[in-house]
């Protein structure tokens, strides 16, 4: 009646539909929310909480009730002792406040009203003031609020009525998991620090004062204490959302003095999320300062009382004094000014408390959020400053020192250095000077010190008198601090320092010339590229400042860094090498080793910390003596004169040693290139160049090669011994072999060894050889490389230009490090530009050349093409990094300059023919990625004819390898070249890529690939383009092409969630750049209906209708059109029984009577079962004639003379069994619309019908399954192979990311966290496939429909069946936890076992039919199977006989068994029996229905197919047949038995969704009677396990596929943006870890324990800071 009311009111029926539809709506997302709001509670890990409370906020409905009801299970949540919980609440609740507060605020912007909305309960409510707060009577004998009140730890507290010895064992466990005792391998016993004595010791004695402690709560005026309310006990009508809110934060301000610690923690996480969400909307605007001074007196009053701290990364972290200074930092802003001076003075007050570190730190986090929450304020409190500077000494707690230095920092930076009191800003730079020296090396201040001298040193007037000497001592030692982000930072003050150091600043000589040493051999033992750099940097800065005169210390000191710098390779460095090797050492404290990965960062500091000249898997060799070369060059380059310079390049090129021949060469060349006059030292160092570019090392042999490198000598000393244990080889003396060069002799000693394989010696004697030349020709090839660096350096090139040209080349082609390949590169890129004018000029060669090494062998990676821009290898990556230098060098011009490179770059584009020319060209595009946008001038005019490759190439080229690989590289080129400019890029997509899409072929192909790439790459930039790209890429998520479908899905699947994302920024029409393109702006138009539903229109059908369809039937015409209309494809998920079949009908009549004069015909594919029922119903609903059916089933002789009908019809029925048999016939046929009937059917994507249905060719794919997914994730994704294959990527990614993160929940052994990662990737894949699929269930939309009451019948074994059970279950009970097996005979083996299992449990005759003599013998059976074919031995069967007595269809039991059926005319009711087997059903009949003479009717395996139906129908139709007998998988398929009111279950499915589809044979529409479900279970057997795996099955099934696909209004725009960005599902196993030692669970540092919340980028200063932003522009809007 009260809804026949409203739809009366509202004026017509529609009123009542939208209403229902709400309803479903509402119902999903309570469903939702409370498993969401589970997830919150009791989630295994912080991301699955965080993740659950992203989502939950997003879908609560933001009505007055549903927030009130969540807000009070968030507060529950914030009140936990778990930190995850609060954290996790606290984040959801921040959410919520956010969505609500904005639509609270576009709600205000739309009324005229601006009265107050608060409660009268709440503004009767009597408020402190900041006259109520006497710090100093706090202060004096308030009680500190501690982690909590004790009574825990009180024995007879928690233990009343326990004996004495309970008493202690209780007190003990709790003690032991205070300490962490209990999670580890426990070998301490905490015996040792407390005593049973002491634990059990009842009286403790108090001090005076803590005995005079006064709760903070009995300070505050009586008249003026909170009452704690619940918001839930506030009269529900009353409240608005934001008075919820009101009344919510008044609670939480409650409990801000709670005893224990972790409510009020809570209370302040809750109040800060509340505060930075709605701001100055709380409590009526302007009429709220009062409120919000409660709460400031309030939070104040806990900054000086609260004492809990953790030790955590070099510091004390509060949580809750941190949490309640943001709440007070948000309020600030809101309090008037008068009030914000006043609490800024409290603060003061606070932070003067010496006393006692604890008040001093509330005090100054308390003043650091004041000022961050208010961005305008740059007036401080008189002696604020001088407050805070007088902190900063090593005497104040470390803690409060950080802290006052965060203030300081604050401070200054908030009024600027220049604008900063001078007097002020100098005692503050002093005080960081006098202070930073006495800091421990890993004090948590360091860096903020570091921070405040770069901001004051460069200050005018704010000079300190710490000699420069001292400070740049001080920051030196500072730079070897462990961690590299502090030796940065130390870098960066010394810098800064050192630029505004004036001439009478300047230090004695031997300091300078130490922190020269000092500099380069940090720079020498820095494993950090990035540091290494910097401290070059710092080098060259103190060049000028040191003014070197060359002298006695001078030339020592050159002595040692050239020493230094002529280290072998990766050599350990000792005191001996290194004159501040104390202090270096400790740079190589966390960095351990050569790589410094997670186990090095671990390491302690030892003194045997390692430093090396170079790391072998880091910073190598020959980078570090390239840096040490150029601190040398710099050194030798600042004394006036060049004669230090030619002297130390003279003696290092002409002795033996390469590494010092390498040094040299790297001091020359960096000398000449920093010059700003190139001559200058060009005649002093000319005929070093000039003879070491002429040394070519050819022809080097065993007798001279040690004396040309001395690193050699010992070796070639080895390798001539080997000779002459070898003796003569191939007939040629010792003599001439030791002459040859390296290369021929190995050649001979190689000829050897194949000449005898046996001979240990000479194979030896190779050995030596080849090691010996590789190493000589990498010697030589350096060298030679640093020679010709040098000539083209000074631009004296020698005549044979190949002397300079061949070292180069050679090296970039075999250098294996990258940055020493570059710097090969760089210089050979230095030569092209110095021979860009002559004649005649090596460029043109050099550069073919070049571009032919990038692109050698791309060919070959047409079965992996990804690889050929990713797998550069040495030789492509040489050339590639040479090319990029040389464009570099010429910029803008390079292509004009170069034009070879230009010819390499476009010259095949327009040549179709030239396959691997247009490949060459493409990919060189596109490997040189990095410079495209110094050339993009030069090649815009090209961009057409890099998009026209896409489609044409694979075109004219039949689609050949090859010319796919080049098609895909131009996508890649394309790609590079829309990163530079967009708009070109697009506008050649849209004039000549989209226009031909629709004519498929790999072309077509290829720009899908194109498509989605551009989508990765550019996001939603790409989101004004997207609508008008779907409006051509979604017709072809049905095309005929097998290899278009998945390529448009994959496209889709990309451009769908940008489009989501950006919607609102679409109303504009295309972008200007598109004006031209024809893009169709009306269904780009019509497409973003998707995310508004209630503009999808009304679907009209074009016919009349013989009935009235149901609202949701409406409904699912509607979207069933939508799709249609947009391409796409979808499962309409129905409950069974809510008439899928009808929908599909009148959505197929109607577009094949839209599109008649086509003569288009679809196919309906259904189980054998079903085809005449489909028949049936488009008999008894359509028009006639409107859809002419052909029945395509039968024998397989008969079907082929069925074909010759199909002229005359417009839609074929068949069953899956014959499409099966009959693929290559359906396939050559194309379709309007196929529709899969139970679609479930193909859930094996491997099987032959999954295959043969993926072949069909239709315009439109729909499935119809009430169960779309039954065991495993995987099905749904065969589903959508189906639908829209590429959709949810390929079988093995799906499997990644969705797959094995869902079945790790039902693994045996899986943890709470895998449980909860299960829920949560099945509803990342809910997000995703939603807006496809369309469920309601009977219980949402049927309301009229009777109950289905399931009950579960527990049995108990009889006697013989428990013989039998144990003696067949053998070892499978150990094998049902994994449920088959990896491999075929193991898979076989428990399928058989378990099999017999069923057979046990239905009835003990069955089993013993398949035992043999031997083991009916030892279970003394000996009788065989009929001794025991009888009711009694098998419960089930006792149960079906009291049910068929329950129903009427069986007398009640009498003496006369001949009786039993005296009156079965009619029934009281009728009974569906299912069992898996036809055996089981022989036992029915056997046992129960014969001896009795019931009536029954039968359908199994056996009843042929066309049967089916008709059996069906009798039993419908003749009451007087009260039984039917059916197997679940025939039976339970598409029936309508709804004549029966009771179904009766004899074995169960491990498939749950055959189980509940067979039961709803009866309930569905058509039924009038309640419908009861008996399912018989046997206790203690395998069915029990069974019932639980179903359980969870349906669990997935329902969350994947949940309420939430109620209706077409639930398709959430916002669902996709988690989609978008490359969430993956993941796995969502828990990676197990080894069980901690005791020592490791107390090494567990703060971050671990209470999940990092507290790192800077959670709750922090800078997030602190962005939601102060995000308020103001809330405010603003």
């Amino acid at each position: 009646m009260e809804r026949k009311r409203k739809r009366k009111a509202g004026g017509n029926d529609g009123d009542g539909d939208a209403m229902e539809g709400e309803t479903r709506a509402g119902k999903a997302k309570a469903t939702k929310l409370e498993r969401l709001l589970k997830l919150l509670r009791e989630g295994g890990s912080r991301e699955v909480r965080d993740a659950a409370a992203v989502q939950l906020a997003r879908v609560l409905s933001l009505k007055p009730k549903p927030v009130l009801n969540v807000l009070n299970e968030l507060k529950t949540l914030l009140y936990d002792k778990r930190w995850d919980a609060r954290c996790a609440a606290a984040r959801c609740m921040d959410l919520v406040a956010q969505r609500c507060a904005e639509e609270d605020r576009r709600a205000a912007g739309e009324s005229a009203s601006t009265s107050s909305s608060v409660l009268p309960s709440l503004l009767q409510e009597p408020c402190l003031s900041f006259s109520d707060v006497d710090l100093v009577k706090i202060l004096e004998v308030g009680k500190p609020l501690l982690a909590n009140s004790g009574k825990e730890y009180d024995v007879e507290e928690y233990a009343a009525g326990l004996t004495d010895e309970e008493k202690l064992r209780e007190a003990r466990q709790r003690l032991d998991k205070n300490m962490g005792l209990t999670g580890a391998t426990s070998f301490f016993d905490s015996t040792e620090i407390v005593s049973n004595h002491d634990l059990m010791a009842g009286d403790v004695k108090r001090e005076p004062e803590e005995a005079a402690a006064i709760a903070v709560t009995s300070l505050v005026p009586a008249s003026k204490r909170m009452k704690r309310e619940d918001a839930g006990q506030t009269d529900e009508r009353e409240l608005t959302v934001l008075q919820c809110f009101e009344v919510f934060s008044r609670d939480l301000g409650s409990h801000l003095f709670d005893e224990h610690w972790d409510i009020r923690h809570g209370a302040a996480l809750g109040l800060r999320a509340i505060l930075s969400a709605y701001g100055e909307l709380l409590f009526g605007g302007a009429a709220s300062n009062a409120f919000y001074v409660d709460f400031a007196c309030r939070l104040v009053c806990v900054l000086a009382l609260d004492r809990l701290g953790d030790f955590f990364s070099e510091r004390t972290t509060a949580p809750v004094k941190e949490t309640a200074a943001q709440s007070l930092g948000h309020i600030s802003r809101l309090l008037e000014a008068r009030d914000r001076a006043v609490l800024q003075d409290l603060m003061a007050k606070l932070v003067s408390q010496r006393q006692e570190w604890h008040v001093q730190h509330g005090g100054l986090l308390g003043y650091k959020y004041l000022v961050l929450g208010d961005p305008a304020l740059r007036r401080f409190g008189a002696g604020v400053v001088d407050l805070f500077v007088g902190l900063l000494s090593t005497d104040s707690d470390d803690d409060v020192f950080t802290v006052a230095l965060e203030n300081l920092i604050l401070l200054i930076d908030r009024v600027t250095p220049e604008m900063f009191d001078q007097a002020q800003l100098t005692r503050v730079h002093d005080r960081v000077w006098r202070v930073l020296p006495e800091l421990d090396d890993l004090h948590a201040s360091v860096p903020n010190c570091l921070k405040v001298i770069k901001m004051v040193c460069g200050v005018k007037g704010c000079a300190v008198e710490l000699p420069l000497q001292d400070r740049l001592a001080v920051l030196s030692k500072i730079a070897c601090n462990p961690s590299r982000a502090v030796r940065l930072e130390a870098v960066e003050a010394y810098s800064a320092v050192l630029a505004t150091t004036t001439a009478s600043a300047a230090a004695a000589e031997d300091f300078w010339l130490g922190q020269l040493a000092f500099w380069v051999e940090l720079c020498a033992v820095e494993q950090d590229q990035r540091a290494a750099d910097a401290a070059v940097s710092v080098f060259e800065a103190v060049i000028p400042a040191a003014k070197l005169r060359r002298g006695g210390a001078y030339d020592a000191n050159l002595a040692h860094l050239v020493a230094l710098g002529s280290s072998r390779d990766y050599e350990e460095l000792s005191h001996r090498d290194l004159k501040h090797h104390a202090s270096l050492q400790m740079t190589n404290v966390l960095l351990g080793t050569a790589s410094a990965g997670k186990a090095a960062v671990k390491s302690k500091r030892s003194a045997e910390a390692k430093l090396r000249f170079g790391y072998p898997a880091g910073r190598t060799a020959a980078n570090v003596r390239v840096d040490v070369g150029r601190c040398l060059a710099s050194y030798l380059c600042e004394v006036e004169g060049e004669t230090a310079l030619v002297e130390t390049v003279g003696g290092l090129l002409s002795s033996a040693s390469y590494r010092r021949k390498l040094l040299g060469l790297v001091v020359s060349g960096d000398a000449i290139r920093r010059s700003s006059s190139p001559e200058r030292h060009t005649k002093g160092l000319a005929p070093h160049v000039s003879s070491s570019v002429q040394v070519t090392y050819k022809g080097l042999s065993l007798l001279d090669v040690g004396a040309t490198f001395a690193e050699l000598e010992q070796r070639a000393g080895a390798a001539k011994a080997a000779l002459v244990r070898v003796g003569t080889v191939s007939g040629k003396p010792q003599e001439g072999l030791l002459g040859l060069p390296l290369k021929s002799l190995l050649a001979e000693l190689s000829e050897a060894v194949r000449a005898s394989p046996a001979d240990d010696s000479l194979a030896g004697a190779v050995n030596l050889a080849n090691s010996l030349h590789a190493e000589a020709s990498l010697m030589a090839g350096r060298l030679r490389t640093e020679a010709a660096s040098c000539a083209i350096a000074s631009a004296a090139l020698p005549p044979k230009l190949n002397l300079v040209i061949q070292p180069l080349m050679d090296a970039v082609r075999t250098e294996t490090d990258p940055r020493y390949r570059r710097r090969c590169g760089r210089a050979l890129a230095g030569l092209i530009h110095l021979c860009r004018d002559r004649q005649p000029s090596p460029n043109a060669k050099l550069v073919k050349n070049l571009c032919n090494r990038a692109t050698v062998d791309i060919l070959a990676f047409t079965s992996n093409r990804e690889a050929l821009l990713s797998d550069l290898g040495p030789v492509r990556a040489g050339a590639v990094a040479t090319l990029e230098e040389a464009i570099t060098h010429f910029g803008a011009s390079a292509l004009d300059d170069l034009p070879v490179l230009k010819a390499k770059l476009v010259s095949s584009l327009r040549d179709l023919a030239d396959v691997e020319g247009v490949l060459g060209n493409v990919a060189l595009m596109a490997m040189l990625k990095g410079v495209l946008p110094k050339i993009f001038g030069s090649l815009r005019g090209d961009v057409g004819a890099v998009a026209d490759c896409i489609v044409a190439l694979p075109k004219a080229n039949a689609g050949s390898p090859p010319a796919a690989l080049a098609a895909y590289t131009a996508s890649r080129a394309l790609v590079e070249l829309s990163l530079v400019s967009l708009p070109d890029v697009l506008t050649a997509v849209f004039s000549r890529l989209l226009p031909g899409l629709g004519q498929g072929g790999p072309g077509a192909r290829h720009v899908l690939d194109l498509l989605g790439l551009m989508c990765e790459a550019h996001g939603t930039n790409l989101a004004e383009a997207v609508p008008y790209v779907l409006v051509s890429v979604m017709p072809l998520l049905n095309a005929h092409d097998a290899e278009i479908r998945p390529a448009a899905a994959a496209a889709f699947s990309k451009m769908f969630p940008i489009f989501a994302v950006a919607e609102d920024g679409r109303a504009g029409g295309p972008p200007a750049y598109l004006e031209g393109c024809g893009v169709d702006v009306a269904e780009a138009a019509a497409l973003q209906k998707i995310f508004n539903a209630s503009e999808i229109e009304e679907f009209e059908l074009p016919f009349k209708l013989p009935v009235v369809l149901r609202p949701y039937q409406r409904e699912g015409l509607n979207w069933l059109n939508f799709l249609r209309r947009f391409g796409m494809n979808g499962i309409l998920a129905d409950d069974m029984g809510l008439g899928k079949t009808l929908q599909t009908l009148l959505i197929l009549a109607s577009a094949l009577e839209r599109k008649k004069e086509e003569g288009p015909r679809s196919i309906i594919v259904a189980p054998s079962t079903l085809v005449a029922h489909w028949e049936h119903e488009i008999g008894r609903y359509l028009p006639k004639n409107l859809v002419r059916t052909l029945a395509y089933v039968g024998q397989t002789k008969d079907r082929p003379g069925l074909r010759p009908r199909l002229s005359s019809c417009n839609c074929l029925i068949t069953s899956y069994d014959v499409l099966r048999k009959e693929s290559d016939w359906f396939q050559s046929l194309s379709f309007q619309y196929c529709v899969l009937d139970e679609g479930h059917l193909i859930k094996n994507p491997d099987s032959a019908l999954s295959k043969a249905c993926r072949g069909i060719k239709s315009e439109h794919r729909l499935i119809l399954t009430g169960t779309p997914i039954q065991n495993d994730v995987l099905e749904i994704w065969s589903l959508f192979d189906f639908l829209m294959p590429g959709f949810l990527g390929d079988r093995k990614d799906f499997g990644k990311r969705f797959r094995s993160g869902v079945n790790a929940g039902r693994k045996q052994g899986s943890t709470k966290k895998d449980r909860d990662a299960s829920i949560l990737v099945a509803d990342q894949l809910h997000k995703q496939i939603s807006p496809f699929v369309l469920r309601r269930t009977k219980d949402q939309v049927l309301k009229d429909l009777p109950s289905k009451i399931i009950q579960d019948v527990l049995l108990e074994m009889s006697p013989v069946q428990r013989r039998v059970y144990d003696e067949v279950s053998g070892g499978v009970d150990q094998c049902l936890s994994v449920q088959g097996g990896e491999g075929g005979g193991l898979a076989k083996t428990f399928a058989s076992n378990v099999h017999q299992l069923a057979k046990a449990c239905t009835h003990p005759a069955l089993a013993l039919r398949g035992m043999d003599p031997e083991a009916l013998k030892r279970i003394g059976l000996e009788g065989g199977a009929d001794a025991y074919d009888s009711v009694e031995h098998s419960p089930k069967l006792v149960a079906l006989v009291e049910v068929l007595q329950q129903c009427g269809i069986l007398a009640a039991s009498t003496e006369d068994e001949d009786d039993q059926s005296s009156d079965l005319n009619s029934p009281a009711h009728q009974i569906l029996v299912f069992a898996q087997t036809k055996a089981a059903l022989d036992a029915v009949e056997r046992c129960v229905l014969d001896p009795r003479g019931i009536p029954y009717l039968r359908l199994d395996g056996d009843v042929n197919p066309e049967r089916r139906h008709k059996v069906a129908m009798e039993f419908q139709r003749d009451p007087t047949i009260p039984v039917l007998l059916l197997t679940t998988r025939v039976g339970g398929l598409g029936l309508n038995l709804t004549a029966a009111d009771t179904v009766f279950f004899l074995e169960h499915d491990w498939n749950p969704m055959m189980d509940m589809q067979a039961m709803d044979r009866a309930h569905r529409l058509g039924q009038t009677s309640t419908v009861n479900v008996f399912r018989a279970i046997v206790k203690d057997t395998y069915e029990e396990r069974l019932m639980g795996v179903q359980r969870f099955k349906v669990g997935v099934a329902e969350t994947v596929v949940s309420m939430e696909n109620a209706s077409v209004k639930t398709l959430n725009a916002g669902d996709f943006v988690d989609l978008f960005g490359g969430r993956e599902g993941g796995d969502g196993v828990a990676k197990k870890k080894a069980a901690r030692s005791v020592v490791e669970e107390l090494e567990r540092n703060w971050e671990e324990v209470y999940g990092g919340q507290y790192d800077a980028n959670e709750l922090g200063a800078e997030t602190f800071q962005r939601s102060v932003a995000k308020e103001e522009r809330g405010v603003n809007h």
